[in-house]
Order: structure tokens, then C-alpha cells, then sequence
């Protein structure tokens, strides 16, 4: 059909289905923008409901693109004119929508408009904050007659229910964020218990488990899900069970409802003991997992260290009782297997934790750690054999994480015994020692060195000294940056308390 008989037809009949497909499926060309200005007022006009209601009612026989602009055409018709929508149109579209929802489930590449049609009965819900009755309705609807693609579209609407309930409070209707969140908490025990229920259905498969531990996930980590019902229930059984049995097919999932329940967690200031004793719990498996080189395992592990680590920092900060002491060593702990065996992203990660313990007054207690981690540091920047020629390059990959650990060595400094710089000295003049060891000796020594001011000069008088025994070319540019320093250093202050100086 051309252009100008297209145009004729819909000059005396605007918005009707027929209408809209037409123009959906014309080509970008010529007339394509008076295509576009139709297909726009048609989203606006109060007019192209019965287009709609009649292209969602043929979701089988429309192509996908005509579906999804529905779709999306009704979500915006909703954001704009919901409140001057009579209670029956409501209704009707709610049924419309919902049987929509369940035929597109059956639709082999369906996933993009079951989101669209989700996401509008969401909307609906939260402009009328009716969810704390229909979740209950609409899960009868949708898993009563027990059928996998259902259940699944359901799984996918409750997960995306907490993170527009989150937008739709900050960006539309910021005065009603108590109600909203009154009627979500309302609703949360009824979720937590579906998703243990549901979790035990083998027709729903491994994809269906996986939603079930991401509904979770999200209403945990939106806030709208109290931790001690999830504690309770039998999601966070299974997902102990997972996690033990390393079900790697539902680790990641498993291991990001822990962590989401562990920023709850931080974000109330109460760490329960069951769920820190099973983020802790899991070191062994963490150990298996990095002998057996499961790298995605590892990742996961190191996600609930990290958040761990961060939550049981956050509320035992200011305790100074013995368990909360003890918390901090176990978590720190764990820490170090990270700094020992994983990559240097999450090495870092690790090091802006260690950079709060460390500015802490009682430090001290944790000594035995920190000194540990000077030791894994120590082996992770040494050199490799292609750096003695030419060095390294700052902007490397490897460059930039030792200039992370160099940060931290700085905060590590006031904690530095003269034992330690003992240690390094005699590693840096020791002629058996590898070129490699030498360097990273001076690397920690040249960023301890501000803590000891009344020895500045004479330490970089003897690094100088020790370098210039060295033939490696990467030592000369070594020795200018101690030059640089030296030359800075106009007196000595003090006296000498260390013994190999």
C-alpha cells in the first residue's frame, strides 16, 4: 500500500487498529514523518484506547514490533491519565492486561513485551497503591492452575515490582513514599512464603528457581522485604543448600540474595548471627572453589566477603565488646584469602576496607592482620622478569594496582614497627635476594619512610647505596626517584631506632 492511499484511509478514520499497524510497518522513507507525528499523537490522543484494547487482544497474529509500541504506548497513556480514569475502565484494563500478560508467556520471544505489560500493571498499582490486595489476586491468577510460563511471567513482574515502586517514589510521588512502602511490607510475608513454595515446584525448572531467589533479592535490597522473614523461611534454607552444595547452575543467585540481605543488613545497623555465620561459613568452599580454579564460584564468594566484611565494619563500629572484636578478625580474615588468591579488582576492593580499619584508634588489636596483609602485598607487586629493562609502565593495569597498594602502605605507615623496616632493609641488601624481592623491598620502604622523618636522609642514603650494587636498568629509574627525595631531605631530625640504618 503506498504512502498517499494510506494517508487517504486514515484521514477518515485516524486511530483505528488498521490504522496503526499500517503505519508501524511502514518503511523509514518517504512520508515517514507524517508516519511519526501520527504514530505520536496517536500515544497522546484520549482516542486510541479501543486501538489498543483491540491490537493486546490479538497478541497471537500481531508482530512483535506492534505489540511492544502498545505496550509502551499504555504505560505512558497510564503515568498521564490514570487519575482521570473512572474506576470500571480501570478494572477492565487490569483484566485486559493480565490476560495479555498470560498469552504472551506463550510467545517463544516474548520476554520484552512480558516486561512492558508488567511494568504497566505495576504503574497501575502503584498510582492507586492497591498492591497490598491485588499481589494476592493476581498470584492466584497467574500460579493456581500451576503452569511454568505463568508462574515465570509472575516471577518476573515481582521482580521488577521493588525497583519502579523505588523510582516511582523518588521521580513521580515522593510524599507517598511511606504508604507505598506500608503497603509493599504488608505484602512481603506473602512473597517470601510463594517463592519457598514455589521453589519446591520441578515444573518451574532451574530458570524459575533462579527468579525466585532474585524476587527475593530485590525486595531485600529495595528495602521492602524484613530480613528476619526471609531468615525464617524456607528461600533462605534452599539457599544455604545451593551455596554448601555448590549448585553452580544457581550459585550466583543464591549468592546475591546474601549479599542483598547483608546490605539490608548494614542498612539497619543489626547484622543477624545466622546470616553472618553464613557468610563466613562459606571460607572452605572459597578455598575448594579457588584449588579447583571455579573462577565464576570464586566471583561469587568474594562478593558475600566483600559485603560481609563492609556490613559487620559498619555495625560492630564503636563496639568494644569480644564479639563484635571477634567478627571483625573473622571478616578480615577473610579478606586476606582475597588479597592472597584473586585478581587485583577485587583486591582493591578489599584494600578501601583495610583503609577504615586502619584509621581506627585501636588499630593495634588487629596487628597480627594488617602485618599479614603487608606480607601477601609484599608477593603480589613484585615484578615480573619483562619489567628489568624497561620497567613499568604507571598507566598499566598492573601499574595502577600498585599504585593502590601504595595508597594503602601510606596508611599503613604510623602502624609500621622499626621490625618491619628492619626486615625489608636486610631483604633490599641481602646480595642472594631476586631483583624482584629487592625492588619491592624499596617500593614499601620509600612509602613507610613518612613515618620516620628523622630518618629520611640516612634511609635514602642506604637505599641509594644498596641500588647501586644492582645492574638491573629498572634500578636507575629507582634511583632518581630517591634522588628527587633526597634532595628534598635538607637535615636529619632525631634519633636512629632502627637497627640496620
Amino acid at each position: 500500500m503506498s504512502m498517499s492511499i494510506f494517508y487517504r484511509k486514515r484521514a477518515s478514520n485516524p486511530f483505528t487498529k488498521e490504522s496503526v499497524t499500517e503505519a508501524l510497518k511502514t518503511l523509514v522513507g518517504e512520508g515517514s514523518t507524517r508516519r511519526d507525528r501520527y504514530l505520536r499523537r496517536f500515544q497522546r490522543s484520549p482516542n486510541a484506547w479501543p486501538a489498543l484494547d483491540e491490537i493486546l487482544a490479538d497478541v497471537e497474529a500481531q508482530p512483535m514490533h506492534v505489540l511492544l509500541f502498545a505496550a509502551t504506548t499504555i504505560r505512558s497513556k497510564i503515568k498521564r491519565e490514570a487519575h482521570t480514569m473512572p474506576v470500571e475502565r480501570i478494572l477492565q484494563l487490569k483484566s485486559g492486561l493480565t490476560q495479555c500478560l498470560q498469552e504472551a508467556a506463550l510467545l517463544p520471544a516474548g520476554r520484552p513485551l512480558i516486561i512492558q505489560l508488567g511494568l504497566c500493571l505495576i504503574d497501575l498499582g502503584l498510582h492507586f497503591a492497591s498492591w497490598s490486595y491485588e499481589l494476592a489476586e493476581l498470584s492466584e491468577k497467574m500460579v493456581s492452575e500451576n503452569r511454568p510460563e505463568h508462574i515465570r511471567v509472575f516471577l518476573e513482574l515481582l521482580q521488577l515490582l521493588p525497583e519502579e515502586a523505588r523510582e516511582y517514589v523518588v521521580n513521580v510521588s515522593p510524599t507517598r513514599e511511606n504508604f507505598i512502602e506500608r503497603r509493599l511490607w504488608v505484602q512481603a510475608p506473602h512473597v517470601v512464603s510463594l517463592m519457598g513454595q514455589l521453589m519446591g515446584y520441578q515444573s518451574i525448572g532451574l530458570e524459575g528457581e533462579k527468579q525466585c531467589l532474585k524476587v527475593c533479592a530485590a525486595w531485600t535490597r529495595f528495602g521492602y522485604m524484613d530480613a528476619e522473614d526471609l531468615i525464617n523461611s524456607r528461600v533462605i534454607l534452599r539457599t544455604h543448600l545451593i551455596l554448601l552444595h555448590e549448585e553452580e547452575e544457581l550459585h550466583a543467585e543464591a549468592s546475591d540474595l546474601v549479599v542483598a540481605l547483608l546490605e539490608s543488613a548494614s542498612i539497619a545497623n543489626d547484622l543477624e548471627l545466622e546470616v553472618f555465620q553464613m557468610g563466613s561459613g562459606l571460607e572452605d568452599k572459597f578455598l575448594g572453589a579457588v584449588a579447583q580454579d571455579k573462577k565464576a564460584l570464586v566471583a561469587n564468594y568474594v562478593a558475600v566477603f566483600l559485603q560481609l566484611a563492609a556490613t559487620t565494619y559498619t555495625v560492630t563500629q564503636g563496639a568494644k565488646t569480644l564479639v563484635a572484636e571477634d567478627r571483625r578478625r573473622r571478616v578480615f580474615g577473610l579478606l586476606l584469602h582475597v588479597a592472597r588468591y584473586c585478581e587485583w579488582y577485587p583486591v582493591e576492593q578489599t584494600l578501601n576496607l583495610w583503609r577504615k580499619l586502619l584509621q581506627e584508634p585501636h588499630v593495634a588489636a588487629f596487628e597480627p592482620l594488617v602485618q599479614d596483609l603487608m606480607r601477601i602485598l609484599f608477593d603480589r607487586i613484585q615484578l615480573r622478569d619483562s619489567h628489568q629493562d624497561s620497567g613499568l609502565r604507571r598507566s598499566s593495569r598492573f601499574g595502577l594496582f600498585r599504585q593502590r597498594v601504595a595508597d594503602i602502605l601510606k596508611a599503613m605507615a604510623p602502624q609500621v614497627p622499626p621490625a618491619v623496616m628492619d626486615a625489608l632493609l636486610a631483604t633490599a641488601q641481602n646480595p642472594a635476594s631476586p631483583w624482584m624481592q629487592v625492588e619491592a623491598a624499596v617500593f614499601f620502604l620509600t612509602h613507610f619512610i613518612g613515618s620516620f622523618a628523622h630518618l629520611k636522609t640516612s634511609l635514602y642514603e642506604r637505599l641509594l647505596a644498596i641500588l647501586s650494587q644492582r645492574p638491573q636498568p629498572v634500578f636507575r629509574r629507582v634511583e632518581r626517584r630517591l634522588q628527587k627525595g633526597l634532595k628534598k631531605q635538607a637535615t636529619v631530625g632525631g634519633e636512629v631506632n632502627c637497627s640496620s640504618c
